[in-house]
């Protein structure tokens, strides 16, 4: 199994988004850990208005400031094996790119920032294991469902599943979902198609409890919580097992 991509959102009703005045002062800051500003455009009503991000292109890392949201994304192309990597030094390098940008934005601002909402994400590869999960899957969907067919091959399949519980006292959403996929694969200059079992495992806090109330360290913790949790249920993905 490989990962592909490590993200988290942090929402506060406070404007979250970069004003181009602090975008220089930002950059000294951050530019020793090879994090570079860009623009992007996002549409918000009958025009688009213009936002930034910053980007370490040879770790794969960026973070995306909208009004209400940002964005922190590692990812891993084409995906790196789960076995061959140490998760624990992975997402320990994610959290230091949340806390350094964050702690430095707040500075630039002047602000200390409370974020209402926090989401974690990890998402998911399986090549190796394809054809043992999908007939695992068939074999499973035949017992339950009886129009289901027991002659032809079963070429897709999305399965989600929700549940609500508690960690740090706080009651977040636990999201499941694994499904058949398709990944473009370059090997040798060529491109070609390969099956594929793609999952994910999101976590977030409940859209009900839409305070701001966190403060960074807090935050910080809570991802830290939602991590653990996340890592707790990455072998159920392999459904053959």
């Amino acid at each position: 199994m490989k990962l592909l991509a490590i993200e988290s959102n942090f929402f506060s009703t406070d404007e979250l988004s970069l004003k181009s005045i602090e975008v220089p002062s930002i950059m000294a800051k951050v530019l020793n850990d090879n994090f570079y500003p860009q623009v992007f455009s996002q549409p918000k009503g009958d025009k688009n208005i213009q936002q930034f991000m910053f980007v370490n292109p040879n770790e794969q890392k960026q973070a995306i400031f909208l009004d209400d949201k940002i964005s922190f994304v590692q990812t891993y192309v084409p995906g790196v094996d789960l076995d061959s990597l140490n998760f624990e030094e992975e997402f320990s390098s994610f959290l230091r790119m949340i806390n350094n940008l964050l702690t430095v934005i707040q500075e630039i601002k002047s602000k200390n920032t409370l974020y209402n909402r926090l989401s974690f994400t990890i998402r998911l590869l399986d090549y190796d294991n394809y054809k043992e999960n999908m007939e695992f899957f068939k074999q499973k969907l035949m017992n339950s469902v009886e129009w289901a067919s027991h002659e032809a091959p079963l070429n897709e399949f999305s399965l989600n599943l929700g549940f609500v519980t508690e960690i740090n006292n706080e009651h977040v959403n636990l999201i499941m979902n694994s499904g058949a996929a398709e990944m473009e694969e370059v090997t040798s200059g060529s491109r070609m198609k390969k099956s594929c079992i793609m999952s994910f495992i999101e976590i977030n806090t409940l859209k009900e409890n839409g305070k701001n109330r966190l403060e960074l360290n807090d935050a910080l913790a809570l991802i830290s919580s939602m991590k653990d949790l996340a890592n707790q249920n990455i072998n159920k993905f392999n459904l053959s097992k």
